[in-house]
């Protein structure tokens, strides 16, 4: 079948024919022809070459030799031309037939990357809600750490006022402990946002896992994420510098009564709102995040799309044509001989 495909000329010889009665012959001539599509042709090459050392040419006929010469000459040498050309034929269709197995591997391959796509998208498309959820769990730890930050600052307002309330008929505050506390607390709530950003951060890769690689996608959120989050930690500073500690300490303080409970909520009166500046910037960085993924999809799958249909007209329907006119080239031997044989048979 290697042979047929290369489009080679075979020209199967039985030897030894002597020891095989005529019917044993019939059968092994028919198994030969069967698998290689010709006749063989059957010689006793032993008692051709003692037939013509004697000089004994009707013995010599006979072993079928002269047959098989007659044969070659006909079938091989007489047409060397045309199976040389056959022959490179075969060869070069073989080696086109190896770059189609390569073109196709490729076409598979994109297929598998047009449903990863489509994969991706859908997975996308299912993340919208996860990644809201990822949002309320988030706010909601953060409020957590922000009060948290609040009642630490509260145990400070305590720790340096108490022990000078006996002195005072209001409650008052040094430069010193109001700078030290401004740091705590701006200290504080930095930790939280900066937790915060993580928790996002892995959340929103969590949750959008199967939508694009691990480092694509943690530049995505990280892009998605830093200008809200900056955003509102700039807004919180802002707050905290712009009059709300001032306030805190020649307002409130000073009639304020020396509890922690209550002077952490007091201080809480100078945290940014989370509901009023934050969410709403998470949400509009939800829409933006999806976008860009979505658009990022939409166009892998058009450059490659474009780059598959480029590559089927430049390399694999050239291929595929040179491989058709290699394999009717390669086949002319075959046609070739059919018709003398034809052509024989007629005259």
């Amino acid at each position: 079948e290697r042979l047929r495909a290369q489009g080679r000329l075979v020209v199967p010889v039985l030897n030894k024919r002597d020891r095989l009665t005529s019917d044993e012959l019939s059968r092994v001539e028919a198994v030969v022809e069967e698998g290689f599509g010709v006749p063989p042709v059957p010689i006793s090459a032993r008692k051709a070459l003692k037939a013509r050392l004697a000089g004994d040419e009707a013995a010599y006929d006979a072993t079928g030799f002269p047959a098989l010469l007659a044969h070659l000459e006909a079938e091989v040498f007489g047409r060397a031309r045309v199976l040389k050309r056959g022959a490179v034929a075969g060869r070069l269709a073989a080696a086109l037939d190896d770059a189609l197995g390569v073109e196709e591997a490729r076409a598979a391959w994109a297929e598998e990357r047009r449903t990863q796509l489509d994969a991706r998208a859908r997975s996308l498309a299912a993340a919208a809600s996860g990644l809201r959820l990822a949002v309320d769990d988030t706010l909601r730890d953060f409020s957590r750490d922000r009060s948290a930050a609040f009642e630490a600052a509260a145990a400070e307002v305590l720790a340096f006022v108490q022990p000078r309330s006996s002195r005072f008929a209001r409650h008052g505050v040094d430069r010193e402990d109001r700078a030290f506390l401004a740091e705590v607390l701006e200290r504080r709530l930095g930790e939280a946002s900066e937790a915060c950003t993580r928790r996002l951060r892995a959340r929103f890769a969590g949750e959008l896992a199967g939508v694009a690689g691990p480092e694509a996608l943690r530049d995505a959120v990280a892009d998605a994420l830093r200008a809200p989050l900056a955003g509102f930690w700039g807004y919180q500073r802002g707050v905290l510098a712009g009059g709300a500690l001032a306030r805190f300490f020649e307002e409130v303080l000073p009639r304020a009564e020396l509890e922690a409970t209550s002077l952490a909520r007091e201080l809480g009166r100078a945290g940014a709102d989370v509901d009023g500046e934050l969410r709403p910037a998470l949400a509009d960085a939800i829409v933006a995040l999806t976008q860009a993924l979505r658009h990022d999809i939409e166009a892998t799958r058009a450059a490659e799309a474009q780059a598959e249909a480029e590559r089927a007209q430049r390399i694999a329907g050239p291929l595929r044509a040179l491989r058709e006119a290699l394999g009717e080239l390669a086949q002319e031997p075959i046609r070739d001989r059919a018709f003398d044989a034809t052509r024989l048979d007629r005259s």
